[in-house]
């Protein structure tokens, strides 16, 4: 997305949280919902883009444009219940949660793919079994 877009949406939301909490319950004007409309049509081929480099960069390119410091941010936000709307936000980390969990098909694959010091450290948390229940039984309902 565009520097300009990004300041824009910035801006927005910052006006928005200086709005009063029954105002936002208004329909929104039609420039407003085609805006919202672009954002979610650059949002969503963005994606594409940097999924399509997933699939045809190779290994060491996708390391330096995927590492940590520059994904972490992404993950934290993508993964946050800090927000306006709390509610909605758990729905959609629990929907992504789920996804993810379904992608690999079972724990023992996320078990492989973090590794047994990751996993072993994990486990020595007092509240591991009790999160992996809670987790798992969370993502069925």
């Amino acid at each position: 997305m565009r520097k300009k877009t990004l300041q824009k949406i910035e801006f927005q939301k910052t006006s928005r949280l200086k709005q009063d909490v029954y105002a936002r319950k208004k329909p929104k004007p039609p420039q407003e919902r085609q805006w919202d409309a672009r954002i979610r049509r650059a949002a969503s081929a963005d994606i594409k883009e940097l999924t399509f480099l997933l699939e045809n960069l190779p290994e060491k390119q996708l390391d330096q444009i995927f590492s940590p410091g520059n994904m972490a941010p992404f993950l934290k936000q993508l993964f946050s219940l800090d927000g306006e709307d709390k509610e909605a936000r758990r729905k959609r980390v629990k929907v992504m949660l789920g996804y993810v969990l379904s992608m690999t098909g079972d724990f023992q694959y996320i078990a492989d793919l973090i590794g047994p010091d990751t996993l072993r450290t994990m486990r020595q948390s007092e509240n591991f079994n009790k999160n992996l229940k809670y987790l798992s039984s969370a993502l069925r309902s």
